[in-house]
């Protein structure tokens, strides 16, 4: 469950940077949500719009994603990247990803915490959106952020429990 998230917003250089902050409660082991953080197949079901996330070695992945959300909608290419391992606990991902609508580069730091009978995520990060998503607007692409960090979480969430 999404306990709570907050993204702020600035502007730079002709695009826009987006402040990510927030926790997701998971209700399985540390380690399995590790796991599933890890699992190259299960991240491109999580990612919402997922459609591949290709080993290309060494943590980093080929990744196609297409969004139906109205001011982004469309296909976007790059790839991801996993740094700052600390099995069972944080890591790095960083994404670029471009599109006929501009491009996203984001940075979320993910950090797993025994809780209870459960695991707690916080993340952190940054992502920088240029081009015409830029143009969408603070309100929007705020909204649509957490939209995707909710949906990403919740999915993940799904498959930690099968």
């Amino acid at each position: 469950m999404l306990l709570q998230g907050f993204i702020g917003m600035s502007l730079s250089g002709g695009g826009m940077a987006l402040k990510l902050q927030g926790q997701y409660y998971f209700s399985a082991h540390r380690a399995e949500v590790w796991k599933s953080l890890n699992d190259p197949v299960t991240l491109a079901k999580a990612i919402p719009g997922g459609k591949t996330f290709k080993p290309l070695g060494n943590d980093r992945y080929a990744i196609t994603m297409e969004l139906g959300i109205p001011a982004i909608k469309g296909t976007y290419k790059g790839y991801a990247e996993i740094t700052n391992k600390v099995a069972p606990k944080s890591y790095t991902i960083h994404i670029v990803a471009s599109g006929a609508t501009g491009t996203v580069d984001a940075t979320a730091h993910i950090d797993l915490q025994d809780q209870q009978a459960g695991t707690l995520a916080s993340y952190t990060g940054e992502a920088k959106v240029s081009g015409a998503l830029a143009g969408a607007g603070s309100r929007i692409l705020s909204g649509i952020g957490k939209i995707i960090i909710g949906q990403f979480f919740k999915s993940l969430d799904r498959m930690v429990q099968r």
